[in-house]
């Protein structure tokens, strides 16, 4: 797994293109377990299909000035670019996009590589299956960027190897989409999304509580991630320069001492109910909007905390049921 986060995941379709129909069936009845899949015995139909779906894929849209951005305004380029407003993480539509293309090589009417390059959208991910290609065609299509990966099929562990790289570049898919607006809308803060120590405790809270999707938001930084269970638990992401931002508001607001002193320390995380995430002093019982911090040292230091408010009945006050913090 690439140790770059990427801005959002939710799970997203692959095609299986196969001319033999019975050698497609059997694909099907495995990867179906895992992964949402639509086949294809004709690559015509499967290209018309796939690059029809280019139509609908993610984009930025055209008049967005990135060089007038500023920081509040990401939440805005992430709603007209990734979809990922309330209303629309609720819409099934997304969970058809394309990501990831499974083509075997040896078909009569046109072979596999041939079927890559017609792809119309660059983002999809495309994994040949062959038993006859060359090594050295294989890594000319690498180098030409055709493909993202092969598999051999009288390779003993096939299955497992095919179901780990569509993993795979389903999470790169949305990696690429991604990395541009997050080096252009993100000033400052891209090392949450590179630092290899956080990623890793990433994942493994994903893995914890069997995360089906995520979604990076700020004001503060975190991400917003639903489980298989449909319960939401938001990750909070702070880095030093985060805490030093909060603790100098709170000076500057006259806040309580020992809420100062308990969020310098970086042994809580503040998630305060302001508009902008900071402290106000009309906040109500501030320590009810502390969480308990995990420290992440990579080559920075962050602090993460975990909370959900999937089970509350009061969405004003987050904190009465609060998910353990993952060590």
């Amino acid at each position: 797994m690439n140790s770059e986060l990427a801005l959002c995941y939710y799970p997203t379709q692959i095609a299986l293109v196969d001319d033999n129909s019975h050698f497609l069936l059997a694909l099907t009845l495995h990867m179906e377990k895992q992964f949402s899949c639509c086949t294809f015995s004709d690559p015509h139909a499967a290209l018309k299909f796939a690059n029809r779906g280019n139509e609908r894929k993610p984009k930025v849209p055209p008049n967005v000035d990135f060089s007038r951005l500023v920081h509040n305004d990401f939440e805005d380029i992430i709603h007209l670019t990734f979809n990922q407003s309330d209303s629309l993480r609720k819409q099934h539509d997304r969970y058809q996009q394309l990501s990831v293309v499974v083509v075997d090589y040896q078909m009569p009417e046109i072979n596999g590589l041939d079927f890559c390059r017609q792809l119309n959208n660059p983002n999809i991910k495309k994994v040949l299956l062959t038993s006859e290609i060359s090594q050295s065609q294989v890594i000319d299509a690498f180098n030409e960027g055709i493909i993202d990966y092969y598999v051999c099929k009288g390779k003993r562990n096939f299955i497992e190897d095919l179901h780990d790289a569509v993993a795979r570049l389903q999470h790169e898919y949305f990696r690429d989409l991604s990395r541009q607006l997050k080096t252009r809308a993100l000033e400052g803060l891209d090392a949450i999304f590179k630092e290899p120590a956080l990623s890793k405790h990433f994942f493994s809270v994903c893995q914890e509580y069997k995360v089906r999707e995520y979604y990076f938001a700020t004001k503060p930084s975190r991400y917003i991630l639903h489980t298989h269970d449909e319960q939401e638990i938001s990750m909070l992401i702070f880095s030093v320069d985060d805490i030093n931002k909060h603790v100098q508001i709170m000076e500057e607001e006259n806040a309580p001492k020992d809420l100062i002193k308990k969020v310098q320390s970086g042994d809580y995380l503040p998630y305060f109910s302001s508009s902008d995430g900071y402290y106000e002093p009309e906040l109500e019982q501030p320590n009810n909007w502390l969480l308990k911090s995990h420290k992440i040292q990579g080559s920075q230091l962050f602090y993460c905390a975990l909370f959900s408010t999937s089970l509350n009945c009061n969405e004003t006050v987050p904190f009465t049921n609060i998910v353990a913090t993952f060590h």
